[in-house]
Formats: C-alpha cells, structure tokens, sequence
C-alpha cells in the first residue's frame, strides 16, 4: 500500500505539470491563431489567469486521487498486524419482550418559576398534559427576588414569604403536575456578590451565599414548608436539584467545583 500511495503521488505531480504545459501550448496556440505573436512559453511556467479553472480542475482532481490513496493507506493494516476480531450479534427473534419506559416523556423543561402564576402558563400546562400527559415540569429561579421568598429585616434577619410559591406549586398540582424542584438562583440579599448576575434578561444572580447558615436556614425552612402544605407523601415524590448546571457557568463560586460542593 505504502507504493501505491507514492506511486500514485508521482502521477499526480505528472499530471499538474502537463496540465501546466498543455494550457501554456494552448495559450500560445489560441494567440497564434488570431494573428498575435506567441509568447514564449518557459520550462516550469504556470497558466495564465483565463485557463486558471482549468488548471484548478486539474489540481483538484491530483489531490483527489492524494485523499483517496491517503484514506486507503490508512484503511489497510500493517503487514502482519492482526485485524479486529469480527463482532457477532445474535437476536433471538421469539424471546419475550421487555418494555422501554419512554422517561423522556414525562419531564418538560419550562423557563422561570414565576411563569407558573400566568392564566396563559396555566392554560398550556393542561394542554400539553392532555396530549403528552407528562408528570413533571422543571423550571429555574424559585428562589429569585420576583417570587419574593427570601427578605432581610434592618437587623439582618431573614423574612419568608410563601405566598407566590404556594401559588405556583398548587397550580401544578391542581393540574396533574408535580414540580422537579431547582433550588436556584441566590436571592440578592443572600448573594456574596450583588453583580454577580448570569446573562438571562431576567438577571438571576449565581453567586454563592454570604452566609451558609442563612442558606441552610433557608433550605430547612424551604423543606419544612413543602412538608407542612402538601405533607411528606406527596413532597417524597417530587425531585430535587442543586442549582442550574454549575459546571457551565451558572455557579459563580471560585474555584467552581469545591464551592458548589
């Protein structure tokens, strides 16, 4: 194979160089004919610019052949080496079937929290549930200053209001739907850095807490919440999640992975 590539390299060169001639002799030729003097054509001179498609064509056409040797050079094993062993896959076509759980379909992706209080929202929640009859629906920011969850007081202590979240979630249950729960964004009073905003329009702000004792007052008091309204057995069936994707930029802690962790 090792030839064959070169061999074919040296009839490549060939052809570009009598592609060259062969368009110089022409030129001259085409020139001699509508009684112009023939310029001369000197060893090694390459095509005039009106012939240079032609030439181009022959250019390609040589490293076509190049690519092609290339390819099959590297297609072929070494002299002597050993190739993969084949793969056998047996179907037995009368075994019983399993079935395959579609687990794609019962989750959908849907913006922010505070969506979830529009008419509108609403209204598509039990649409889609009609045709797709999925059983969560995730979305970012139950914790942003426009759900109004999180406050401080003068003296810096922390104020809850559950109003909007209740809103949100009895929404979803009243429509067959439970929430997959993103515990995100930081509210701004909580931030470690108050410009600490990610590039939604909305501005949520993905910088770790000031205080860890606060957010972790503020998870207790987020979970005992979900457990007192809707009691434990309903709540163990919603999912969970950390924050949005940290490992993309949506975690402002430096270094990223021991701050999140």
């Amino acid at each position: 194979m090792r030839w064959t590539f070169l061999l074919l390299t040296c009839l490549c060169r060939v052809a570009v160089q009598a592609s060259d001639g062969a368009l110089s002799t022409f030129n001259a030729l085409s020139m001699r004919d509508r009684g112009l003097p023939a310029p001369v054509i000197m060893p090694g001179a390459r095509p005039t610019m009106k012939n240079k498609a032609s030439h181009l064509s022959a250019v390609a056409m040589a490293t076509g052949a190049l690519l092609a040797a290339a390819a099959l050079s590297a297609a072929a094993p070494a002299a002597g080496a050993q190739g993969p062993a084949p793969v056998v896959i047996s179907v037995d076509v009368h075994a019983a079937g399993k079935p395959l759980p579609h687990f794609w379909e019962q989750m959908f992706g849907s913006g922010r929290a505070v969506l979830a209080l529009r008419d509108n929202y609403r209204k598509d929640v039990r649409l889609v549930k009609a045709v797709a009859d999925f059983r969560y629906v995730r979305f970012h920011a139950i914790f942003h200053d426009e759900v109004s969850l999180y406050d401080e007081d003068a003296t810096g202590k922390a104020v809850y209001n559950f109003s909007y979240v209740d809103q949100i979630y009895d929404g979803l249950l009243a429509d067959g739907v439970r929430p997959f729960v993103e515990l995100s964004f930081m509210p701004q009073k909580l931030a470690s850095d108050p410009l600490g905003i990610f590039g939604f329009w909305y501005k949520p702000n993905n910088s770790p807490p000031k205080d860890y004792a606060k957010w972790d007052a503020l998870m207790d008091a987020f979970a005992r919440h979900l457990i007192e309204r809707y009691g434990i057995d309903e709540v163990a069936q919603w999912y969970f999640e950390v924050w949005n994707e940290p490992n993309i930029g949506f975690w402002g802690g430096k270094p990223y992975q021991f701050t999140y962790y």
